[in-house]
């Protein structure tokens, strides 16, 4: 008998998989009169296949899958509200309401125990244990603005401004313990990515065209990098950086609106990788080299309209998977009037079932099984003749 449960269970298993899934706040907008922001879309990456439209309240944008993919937790600002989705079952099936500030960004510490979530410009940062299910404040910064994390969530970076001053300062926490490690003085309001081993960050300088990185010990600038991408008037063109991730071999991948590049940490000196970019539309990793990207809901530029244009929608939302080693994006999801404002961490694995062979069907499964019982019976028999 166990021989049989084994043999039905790898049979089974040979029909399940493993599939990339992105969980998509909504933005749907019809015209600028009838814009809905209350929904997420689950969406099969491998086949581009939407598996569910979940309603979850007013002003979806922050969501965040725990780090075994089954639990996303998905805030709606204008209600002061955070759900929690079974991503097995795609229902929700908890809600924390009457928040009492707009969750507009959320983030889980890496025991999966505490949800965190803040309001863009408002001092206190809060947290969920999810254990006891208790809300409390998890620390006040005067001045606070919003906050990034590093990708092993063991770092997170609260941007703060003083507005007599004009100072702007990053407050560097250890995100399990919530301690604070130090805080550094910068001279702008971007800050990317966070090198934990050491101790550098990156922010773009926008317009300019430079991609800094600082040393945390003494705000002291390590290197720049810039890339002329066109001819200009006086000079060339520099692209706009927009993302920085880090590699395995000592080298960041900074991701520009033109192209995408890969420059080593410690010199500074980097090479242009692909032509595939990113203007600041959502964005997420997949692989070192690929990313899942989608973009914010767009008006059509009307300034002169073209006959047969309709300047109150909006252009298409377009979910496609960038390949920066061959230079290749393939669109796997597109909705007609329609975008995302999606933040925090969107994409994950779903198990599920797929017919391997189009005739499979449940008829065919219970043949087989009891084939591999009569199998297993005539076995027996002849082993004890």
């Amino acid at each position: 008998m166990k021989n049989l449960c084994l043999c039905f269970c790898l049979l089974l298993s040979s029909f399940l998989v493993f599939a990339k899934v992105a969980y998509l706040p909504l933005f749907d907008g019809y015209d600028l009169n009838n814009i809905q922001e209350n929904s997420i879309l689950v969406i099969d990456l491998d086949n581009g296949k939407l598996l569910k439209k979940i309603p979850i309240g007013n002003g979806v944008g922050a969501v965040f899958l725990n780090s075994v993919g089954d639990k996303l937790y998905a805030s709606a600002k204008d209600d002061n509200k955070i759900v929690l989705i079974d991503t097995t079952t795609l229902e929700v099936v908890n809600e924390w309401t009457g928040l009492a500030i707009k969750p507009e960004q959320i983030i889980l510490n890496k025991a999966d125990n505490i949800l965190y979530f803040s309001e863009y410009n408002n001092d206190s940062i809060y947290q969920i244990d999810l254990t006891s299910n208790q809300v409390s404040v998890a620390l006040t910064l005067s001045g606070f603005q919003k906050f990034w994390y590093s990708e092993s969530l063991d770092t997170i970076v609260f941007r703060t401004h003083n507005s007599i001053s004009g100072d702007y300062n990053l407050h560097v926490f250890d995100l399990n313990s919530m301690n604070l490690n130090f805080v550094r003085l910068v001279g702008d309001t971007y800050s990317y990515f966070i090198d934990e081993d050491n101790l550098r960050f990156y922010y773009p300088y926008f317009g300019a065209g430079r991609l800094y990185s600082f040393n945390f010990n003494n705000s002291t600038a390590n290197w720049y990098f810039y890339y002329v991408y066109a001819p200009g008037p006086i000079g060339g063109l520099n692209d706009q950086f927009a993302n920085v991730y880090p590699l395995q071999n000592n080298k960041v991948l900074a991701i520009g609106w033109h192209g995408s590049y890969e420059i080593d940490k410690d010199s500074g000196v980097g090479t242009k990788i692909s032509s595939l970019g990113n203007y600041n539309h959502p964005y997420q990793r997949l692989t070192d080299y690929t990313f899942l990207k989608t973009n914010r809901p767009e008006l059509p530029f009307c300034g002169v309209p073209a006959p047969g244009m309709d300047c109150n929608n909006y252009y298409p939302l377009k979910v496609s998977v960038q390949n920066h080693q061959t230079s290749q994006e393939v669109i796997v999801f597109e909705k007609g009037r329609a975008g995302t404002n999606a933040h925090g961490r969107y994409v994950g694995e779903k198990f599920y079932s797929v017919p391997i062979i189009p005739i499979l069907s449940l008829k065919l499964l219970l043949l087989l099984f009891m084939l591999l019982l009569l199998g297993l019976t005539y076995k027996t028999r002849f082993s004890q003749g």
